[in-house]
């Protein structure tokens, strides 16, 4: 060790002596910033070439800046990052990013006149694999019922290889606001990068957001290495299943919904949606229900359309069932005497007897070219109300009549060669211009069925400018036809 005086005790090292800088290299340096010294006392060394780094270990691209510790005041500074006999900086606190993986040595070389002096510190950066695993993403699993989400971490340094101890696993931690808890555990198996999925307590919903902070614990020989923590949470995001069998039953002036509840086992309540004359379903549904049947909606004059849907705890809606056409009421004026009618609308039970009960006290007799019902005399040939068919109807008082049901959507009346008595199956009054345009030449005249005015094309004869809903009107063909009802107007 070549003690200054040994037989006087003086255990202090000479300048030549190989105790110096001889010392663990991973131990704390001497006062002088030099490499630790072997024996009880340090060799106070002048010129030193010593430095530290604000970090020595993690994953690429790792970017170290490098601080110089040299004493002696060195002039000159050559810096080799990689110890490849390469130099990489003359600066005195360099920065320098490690973009592959590896262990590397650190060699200084501080230089004044004359007088030099070289630090290595072997494996002095490790661009690799910390002791801690680091925590990269906690994702949602998608298309599932929530309460899950994929825990994604790479791996502590020390879990290399599959030959480790059976007993060695990473703990995943949750933490909802009262402190950690193991919710999952994997054993280590020298994977560099682990996914787990992960039970969560709750989900994150459109009222509570639901974050939940997660850790990882690598329980290691070396010892237990915690990892960042990082916030996730989980989604229900699986829609219910669409309601079928959605069915409208009309109950006099009202009618209600019903149709199928859908299995799902989250589901909070059902959106029924109502849309415009057009078809059309706007953003809003016109209520929520928690089960069916949604009961005593009012039959209206304006046709539209219902659909539902179920929404879960989790605020995901489902799609749209089929939509059911809304019942209609058609309300129709008629005078003492003689009428003429026809409706748009089937009537929900087309029986004469039912159907005509609300005015039985006025009606007389409803005929058509055909048949007659004459209930007084219990007379009925013509069967059941067909909305294809027009009809002349005697009442024996002024009535206001309802025809509630479901709009005809066949709007095509056939017609034969010589006279027919046609309804009116659309909503809006029809020009006879254009009905004469739709029937075509075989078209002779069209008339009131009980009254004077006339629409007479090849004679000039213009009185009958309309068909208008609620009425029946006479039609003289040179040929069978057809008569297709247009669309009413927005």
């Amino acid at each position: 060790p070549l003690f200054v005086n040994l037989s006087q005790q003086n255990y202090n090292l000479q300048s030549a002596s190989h105790c110096i800088d001889a010392g663990h290299p991973d131990s704390p340096e001497d006062p002088d910033h030099s490499i630790v010294d072997i024996g009880k006392y340090y060799y106070q060394q002048s010129f030193v070439a010593s430095f530290t780094a604000d970090t020595t270990w993690g994953l690429p691209p790792l970017t170290v800046q490098f601080t110089d510790n040299s004493t002696g005041n060195p002039t000159q500074y050559q810096w080799d990052f990689q110890n490849d006999g390469v130099i990489d900086s003359y600066l005195k606190n360099p920065v320098f990013t490690y973009s592959q993986m590896g262990l590397y040595s650190v060699k200084l070389k501080t230089i004044k006149g004359f007088t030099n002096d070289v630090r290595i510190c072997p494996n002095f950066i490790k661009c690799t694999y910390t002791q801690q695993p680091v925590l990269e993403s906690v994702d949602d699993v998608a298309g599932d019922q929530g309460g899950k989400v994929t825990v994604t971490f790479l791996r502590s340094y020390y879990d290399e290889t599959q030959t480790r101890e059976k007993s060695e696993k990473y703990f995943i931690g949750i933490n909802t606001g009262s402190g950690w808890e193991v919710a999952d555990s994997v054993d280590c198996s020298g994977l560099d990068e682990y996914s787990v999925t992960c039970d969560t307590p709750f989900d994150s919903t459109a009222i509570n957001s639901g974050p939940i902070s997660f850790r990882i614990t690598a329980g290691m020989v070396e010892g237990d290495f915690t990892s960042n923590e990082m916030q996730g949470y989980s989604v229900d995001n699986l829609a219910p299943q669409i309601p079928q069998g959605l069915t409208a039953v009309i109950s006099g002036q009202t009618f209600s919904l019903t149709w199928e509840e859908v299995p799902d086992p989250d589901v909070q309540y059902y959106a029924v949606y109502q849309s415009d004359e057009n078809g059309i379903f706007g953003n809003e549904p016109i209520i929520l229900i928690p089960h069916p049947p949604l009961q005593n909606l009012p039959v209206i004059t304006i046709p539209s359309m219902f659909a539902v849907c179920a929404v879960d705890s989790s605020g995901n809606a489902g799609n749209l069932s089929e939509p059911v056409d809304s019942p209609l009421k058609q309300t129709i004026s008629l005078n003492q005497g003689w009428n003429d009618i026809s409706s748009y609308v089937n009537p929900v039970n087309p029986t004469l007897d039912v159907m005509f009960l609300p005015i039985a006290g006025q009606l007389i007799i409803l005929q058509n070219l055909t048949g007659v019902y004459y209930p007084l005399q219990h007379q009925n040939t013509l069967g059941e109300w067909d909305a294809h068919n027009g009809y002349q109807i005697k009442l024996n008082a002024p009535v206001s009549f309802d025809v509630t049901g479901f709009e005809e959507k066949n709007n095509v009346v056939e017609l034969n060669e010589g006279w027919n008595l046609v309804p009116v199956l659309c909503r809006c009054a029809v020009n006879t211009e254009e009905v004469a345009e739709i029937v075509g030449e075989n078209l002779v005249l069209i008339c009131e069925a009980l009254g004077l005015n006339v629409f007479w094309p090849t004679q000039n004869v213009t009185s009958l400018s309309q068909l208008l809903p609620g009425r029946a009107y006479l039609i003289k063909m040179n040929d069978a036809g057809f008569l297709s009802f247009p669309e009413c107007p927005e």
